[in-house]
């Protein structure tokens, strides 16, 4: 074979050169570094949960407005690019991501009972100091959401808040040692 390869040198450069770009391609298309199919629009994957760009400007968005109701409606997206919100929102993302992945460890759950009892306390949608659908439908619409979009996230939001409280209490000596050996 290498005799055959040292005749014909020509050839074999042209045959090298095909099974390099084979491979490089195959490796690239083929093996996971990257996927032309996927339509995702993740802009970080966090234990295999994927933060979509919508959750990054969804956390934008309300530490934008949270910061702008401190400083009395004087924040300007100049202001914000200044103190970084972009980078403190993508931080803010990645830690919600990983206290959700610590919660599937955890097998700690939100079931839709606690969204249904999380989403008829929201202000917003009450009318008449009642949770009314129609209003929530609407509030929704104008925010450009659905519900199980606004529901998922609300779920999230709650295991992120269960998760949060386990670190706030105070924990036997038992307790910890079992969080240590997860």
């Amino acid at each position: 074979m290498i005799v055959w390869m040292q005749k014909n040198k020509k050839i074999t450069v042209v045959i090298m050169w095909i099974t390099v770009l084979a491979f490089v391609g195959a490796g690239f298309v083929g093996w996971g570094s990257y996927n032309f199919n996927s339509s995702s629009k993740a802009v970080a994957i966090v234990g295999g949960k994927e933060i979509t760009i919508d959750n990054l400007q969804d956390e934008y968005t309300n530490l934008f407005n949270q910061y702008n109701q401190m400083l009395g409606g004087q924040l300007t997206k100049e202001m914000a690019k200044q103190l970084g919100l972009e980078k403190v929102a993508f931080n803010s993302v990645i830690q919600k991501y990983l206290l959700l992945n610590y919660a599937d460890s955890l097998g700690i759950i939100a079931t839709n009972k606690d969204v249904a009892k999380k989403l008829v306390q929201i202000k917003a949608f009450q009318k008449n100091g009642k949770f009314d659908k129609n209003t929530y439908m609407q509030v929704l619409k104008q925010n450009r959401r659905t519900t199980a979009q606004f529901e998922e996230q609300l779920k999230k939001d709650l295991l992120v808040q269960k998760i949060q409280k386990i670190f706030n209490n105070k924990l036997t000596s038992q307790e910890l040692k079992n969080l240590k050996s997860i």
